[in-house]
């Protein structure tokens, strides 16, 4: 049984998420870029997206959405700035979000009235640190139109989930391309349209399928493979800081260039404990690690680990993928 905080924070997603989503399913929503004068729906996504953040540049737009393609992102921006302002962008989005819920529900304005307040108390108490696409979200509920208001504050709840998966993903040391592949490999969305819907190639040589295949045995016989890292070739570790007045550069890690390239330690990655979107019990909005169960619901396709990851002790060193000290709250949780 889930604990009452997660409970609660799957309902909170249940019941905002589809608020949110119209704006990738209804008509309307989808031409946006089009009627704008930019090219496609993708230009259009991009640009809706990111508009909170200001003209933001591919490099940073690639970061902050965390799993598409570096190319994919650079296609659509800084292009899109030229032809529309991101001021525009998100007049258009709030208006027909709007009208695309009004479509569905005609009284929805009586209702997000009295929703307004209790969504805003939950926005309003949410820590923004390292969430910019929700802090930015968050600088904008303030519509006078209740219902585009209610999309804005569904939105910026949307935004913060998001940043805490890339969070919880940045922990494993997983890329946007490997999060990707171990998706796929649960069976639960098709691979080849999760590759190219995120703009990643296949590439040449080795197939994806190697690491799919490996990640799907391990789920179905229990066994998740051993942690990333211990093992993995020096190119893929955690990159190390050279000592102060050392004349040699720290070693960088290659970024991921194609679908291909990342399914060789994608499988090792396998996450050991089951983290859903960090609610705690105090305020749904408010992350901390002692709110994360390491046990996913009935009929989850990850299965759990036969005890939870201790941390390391303090002072270690070596292969450990944790620092030598750790804050006095982190102490005694499971890492993700």
């Amino acid at each position: 049984m889930e604990p009452p905080a997660a409970q609660r924070a799957r309902s909170l997603w249940l019941m905002t998420e589809p608020l949110h989503a119209v704006c990738y399913f209804d008509d309307d929503c989808r031409a946006l870029g089009k009627s704008l004068g930019l090219r496609g729906f993708w230009m259009g996504y991009f640009a809706a997206r990111t508009a909170p953040l200001g003209a933001v540049e591919p490099a940073a737009a690639t970061a902050v959405l965390g799993v598409f393609a570096p190319g994919m992102v650079a296609r659509a921006l800084p292009a899109a700035w030229s032809t529309v302002s991101p001021a525009h962008v998100l007049d258009e989005r709030g208006t027909r979000a709007a009208r695309a819920l009004r479509t569905i529900a005609p009284d929805l304005d009586r209702s997000a009235t009295a929703l307004l307040p209790r969504l805003q108390a939950l926005v309003d108490a949410a820590p923004d640190t390292g969430r910019p696409l929700f802090a930015a979200n968050r600088a904008l509920c303030d519509h006078a139109d209740p219902v585009e208001r209610l999309w804005q504050l569904a939105t910026t709840l949307r935004e913060f989930r998001g940043e805490a998966h890339l969070a919880a993903l940045a922990d494993r040391e997983l890329d946007g391309c490997e999060a990707l592949v171990l998706t796929a490999a649960t069976g639960r969305v098709p691979e080849g349209t999760t590759r190219e819907d995120r703009g990643w190639t296949e590439g040449s040589g080795q197939p994806p399928r190697t690491a799919c295949t490996a990640a799907t045995s391990s789920t179905r016989t229990g066994t998740p493979p051993p942690r990333a890292r211990t093992n993995a070739p020096a190119s893929r570790r955690r990159p190390t800081v050279s000592p102060p007045g050392s004349s040699v550069p720290s070693p960088r890690r290659t970024p991921t260039t194609c679908w291909s390239s990342c399914t060789r330690s994608s499988a090792a990655s396998w996450p050991r404990t089951y983290s859903p979107s960090p609610i705690p019990s105090a305020c749904p909005a408010r992350t901390r690690r002692s709110d994360l169960r390491t046990e996913p619901p009935a009929g989850h396709p990850h299965p759990p680990p036969a005890h939870p990851v201790p941390p390391p002790p303090v002072g270690t060193t070596g292969t450990s993928r944790r620092p030598a000290t750790r804050p006095a709250d982190f102490e005694g949780n499971a890492p993700h």
